[in-house]
């Protein structure tokens, strides 16, 4: 701490032995000092007795060091900033007492008037009189009581520091001078008992030979201006350590420290300002810097995690296995900071990063593994401490022969066949499927699954024939192949082989398919105009196109058709159908029919009607070769015959008729016979 001091004392031309007393801590009380700011007082402060030895000359040491620190004492307890201008008055009475004057003895004490001051108030181990062995002759002695220090943050009062230095100077020129005798009579009250009022006495009839500030108050300054306390900063690197490693501590301590300090056994370190130092510890450590300067002290830490040696160990279990068998590789760290990170490697593509995996051999052989494992800075790799050892497992193996079929005809139902064997090595142990496919070449192009047969478990060296019912769809030339344990091109299959790739025919079998041919049959084979028949196609299934030799008529699609003939002559069908071959029909005979004795007849019932009313036409004919018309008013019909007749006579309704109407049956156009409905005239009453 800076500190400017300045001390208002009157120094006497003698020599002076300071002897300080110190009572136990004081304590500070706030007063209000007529205005001039905040002080603070104190009860039993530490009391400084001086004592005046060989008058004529020599120094004794400089009392004002132990007033000062007094005052520093005061400023630090009473909690005030140390960073503002402070006033430190140290205030005391102080007595001086010549023994020339006769005021020595206990029986002129009445004449110095020490009952005044009564009896040290400090008591008796503070006392100064009789402690030393020096001439009584040559000694005045004296003591403070009611010491008094004050602490200001505000300006003292100008006039009043202008008159203590007044009191000085009188002071200077009145040493040892009585009431009587003093060139400049009495010394004057100053006027600054508000600063020092306990260092003079200005009361009537007191014979003091001097009182004043001299010694007893003194004023010290502090400029307000105080070191700043030093930054420490400190750090290690690295941070993390293995253990048995060491790690660098760098330290630096700002704003002048005088001293700087590590704990945890590195001690004192300089220079003070920045440095460094190496440490290893066996556990984790925080290190603390303390960095002091005169403004004070502060401090840093620095933490040196200690990591156990990372070690590790794997293993596989089982130690032995058949291919198609999973094996466990399983790592056991130890040490590190507790947190484990974990790549293995090994045969056969062995990876992965947890603690344990597991990996499926295919192959055969001695497979190998190891693990890396990690753990904050430190990474080991170790070899497992076993094998595991994989065998080779027997499997069936199925195979597919090449399909074989007879003569096929385009959607025409045929059996494609091949053989399923299996391999010497094991059985199948369960039931599988098989499947047949078709394609448009022999490399497969456009390969359609056609249908799968099931097939029975097949031992060792079993073989068994699948079969198909299958027609193709149009004539020409197809490829076909099977399947051992499939049931589509994408199926995997169910039974586990030593080689899945060898499941279908070798090659894709040619197979041409000749196109179909409908047929047609026709019943009956002839007839007599007029008259029908019905064609009947069979070979595929409808739709079906039906085409007369005439062009005549249409007959739809269905696999039957009919046609009536009213003309005499041969008549043609044609049956087709895309894919097949179309079907001729037999040709129909269609003659006219050679009857005799024709007879007809036509009546009309009624045949008397009024006006608006209808009548029913009934005929009958015989022997009719062609056909009958019936003609009339309202009426237009053609019977075609069949075998010298026609077909039972349906009754015919005329319109209704306002006039006579004749109704005529023609057969074979030349026989006829005629009805005629007469219509009654309508009479008027009169």
């Amino acid at each position: 701490m800076n500190k400017n001091i300045f001390a208002l004392t009157l120094f006497f031309a003698c020599a002076l032995l300071i002897p300080s007393m110190t009572h136990a801590a004081f304590s500070l009380t706030p007063v209000s000092q007529n205005g001039d700011g905040k002080g603070y007082s104190t009860t039993n402060p530490p009391v400084y007795v001086e004592q005046m030895f060989n008058i004529y000359g020599g120094y004794a040491p400089d009392y004002r060091s132990t007033q000062l620190q007094a005052c520093n004492t005061a400023l630090q307890r009473s909690g005030l900033s140390d960073t503002v201008d402070t006033y430190c008055v140290y205030d005391g009475k102080e007595m001086f007492i010549p023994n020339s004057w006769g005021c020595f003895d206990s029986s002129a004490a009445a004449n110095c008037n020490i009952p005044a001051y009564g009896p040290n108030p400090t008591g008796p181990a503070d006392s100064p009189v009789g402690s030393w062995s020096v001439s009584q002759t040559d000694i005045v002695k004296g003591y403070y009581p009611n010491i008094t220090i004050s602490i200001y943050q505000s300006p003292l009062q100008q006039q009043s520091l202008a008159a203590m230095q007044t009191a000085l100077g009188f002071a200077m020129n009145n040493m040892f001078c009585d009431f009587g005798s003093c060139p400049n009579g009495r010394m004057p009250d100053p006027g600054y008992r508000d600063v020092c009022p306990n260092a003079h006495d200005d009361e009537p009839g007191r014979f003091i030979l001097f009182t004043g500030p001299a010694f007893a108050c003194n004023i010290y300054h502090h400029d307000g201006v105080i070191a700043a306390k030093p930054v420490a900063s400190l750090t290690a690197s690295p941070s993390t350590i293995v253990s048995g490693n060491s790690s660098l501590l760098t330290y630096s301590c700002s704003n002048g420290a005088t001293s700087a300090s590590i704990d945890n056994g590195v001690g004192t370190k300089t220079p003070a300002a920045s440095g460094s130092a190496p440490v290893s510890p066996t556990t984790t450590t925080t290190y603390t810097l303390t960095c002091t300067n005169s403004g004070g002290s502060s401090t840093a830490t620095a933490t040196v995690t200690v990591e156990p040696v990372l070690t590790a160990s794997c293993s596989v279990s089982p130690s032995s296995m058949t291919t198609a068998g999973t094996a466990s590789w399983t790592a056991v760290p130890a040490g590190g900071n507790g947190t484990y990170g974990y790549s293995w490697t090994g045969d056969d593509g062995l990876s992965g990063s947890a603690i344990s995996v597991n990996k499926t051999y295919s192959t055969a052989g001695t497979k190998t593994g190891s693990v890396t494992v990690t753990s904050g800075t430190q990474s080991v790799t170790q070899a497992c401490a076993n094998n595991v050892t994989v065998a080779v497992v027997a499997q069936p193996d199925l195979t597919a022969g090449n399909v074989s079929v007879v003569a096929a005809t385009a959607n025409i139902p045929v059996t494609l066949s091949a053989i399923i064997a299996n391999s010497p090595a094991a059985a199948t142990g369960a039931t599988f499927t098989d499947l047949f496919q078709r394609a448009t070449d022999s490399s497969g192009t456009g390969s359609t699954d056609i249908g799968t047969y099931s097939s029975a478990a097949l031992a060792a060296g079993g073989s068994n024939t699948a079969s198909l019912s299958y027609a193709f769809p149009s004539a020409g030339t197809w490829y076909v192949r099977a399947c051992a344990d499939k049931s589509s091109a994408g199926s995997a299959g169910v039974i586990a082989e030593s080689n899945e790739g060898n499941n279908c025919s070798s090659s894709w079998t040619a197979i041409t398919v000749a196109p179909a041919t409908l047929s047609c049959t026709v019943s009956p084979s002839s007839v007599t105009i007029p008259g029908s028949v019905t064609y009947t196609a069979s070979g595929a299934s409808a739709p079906y196109t039906w085409t007369p030799s005439d062009g005549v008529g249409s007959y739809g699609t269905a696999n039957t058709a009919s046609r009536n003939f009213t003309t005499a002559g041969n008549y043609g069908m044609t049956v087709s159908k895309a894919g097949y071959t179309n079907g001729s029909c037999p040709v129909v005979a269609a003659g006219t029919a050679s009857c005799t004795g024709t007879a007809v007849s036509i009546t009309a019932t009624p045949n008397r009607i009024r006006p608006g009313q209808t009548s029913t036409l009934s005929y009958t004919a015989s022997g009719v070769s062609t056909s009958c018309s019936i003609t009339g008013p309202g009426v237009s019909q053609n019977i075609a015959g069949n075998s010298c007749s026609i077909p039972a006579p349906t009754p015919i309704s005329t319109p209704a008729l306002s006039t006579q109407a004749t109704y005529t049956i023609t057969c074979d156009g030349t026989v006829s016979s005629s009805a005629i409905v007469n219509v009654i005239p309508a009479f008027q009453e009169f």
